[in-house]
């Protein structure tokens, strides 16, 4: 599978309409129980983050990346927001 991203998981916050939390651990799990290598693109956030903060997400998907058999690219987009 190929992930585009900046690594920073959002999906955490709980609510009525969406009770069930699918984060960056479950994914992994389910990857690695269905033999599923996650390749990730590294891709800098789009809003202001603050630095530690990005260098969170990308070290969230390299872990991911590596922990699935997959790897990791940080390519450089220059200031080319998705």
């Amino acid at each position: 599978m190929i992930v585009i991203s900046d690594g920073i998981d959002v999906s955490r916050e709980r609510t009525a309409q969406r009770p069930v939390e699918f984060g960056f651990g479950t994914g992994n799990q389910e990857a690695q129980r269905r033999s599923v290598a996650i390749y990730s693109i590294f891709a800098p956030p789009a809003a202001d983050v603050t630095q530690s903060l990005s260098f969170n997400g990308q070290g969230c998907l390299d872990k991911l990346s590596r922990e699935t058999g997959g790897g990791l690219s940080s390519g450089n987009f220059g200031s080319s927001k998705f």
